[in-house]
């Protein structure tokens, strides 16, 4: 039987804080870190093996935002559908008067409330959302002229550690 206990050592003053699970043989545990809560190096050791030098570490990164590009030529968005994180951006270039605005269209009651942005040939614009949900844009120049950024959470990375001693 192991544990996984976090701290450097049983006199470590912030031992289990993080995490102390009982480990029996043959059964998992599972440690979600929350990259704002924990980010950096996180020690863990094994109490009744801590003796041995049963110990270890995991390092807890940021996930590191996107851009995504999407170009407006002619009277169409390429890509015209697209899904990101949270935290990722979408950055629109012009080939010709454009412009970026948030909603499905002229008719649409909130058309513009999250962006509305002019753009000629060759200017770019860049917004980052911050909330989970699918969100519609267009062009105003053009009607019909429409895509969607579905913005879901990021997917964890599991990293699978095997307890022996």
């Amino acid at each position: 039987d192991h544990t996984v206990t976090s701290g450097t050592g049983s006199s470590d003053p912030n031992v289990g804080q993080l995490f102390d699970h009982d480990l029996p043989q043959g059964q998992s545990v599972t440690q979600v870190f929350n990259q704002f809560a924990s980010e950096g190096l996180i020690n863990y050791f094994c109490r009744p093996h801590e003796a041995e030098g049963m110990t270890g570490t995991v390092t807890v990164a940021a996930i590191s935002p996107d851009t995504i590009d999407v170009f407006a030529s002619g009277a169409a968005f390429n890509p015209k559908n697209i899904q990101i994180n949270v935290g990722d951006a979408v950055r629109w270039t012009s080939s010709g008067g454009h412009t970026i605005t948030s909603g499905t269209g002229s008719t649409d009651p909130a058309v513009g409330d999250l962006f509305d942005q002019v753009l000629s040939n060759g200017q770019v614009f860049t917004y980052t959302f911050t909330q989970v949900g699918t969100f519609a844009y267009c062009c105003r120049v053009h009607g019909g002229m429409t895509g969607t950024v579905t913005v879901v959470q990021p997917t964890p990375k599991t990293v699978v550690v095997e307890a022996t001693i």
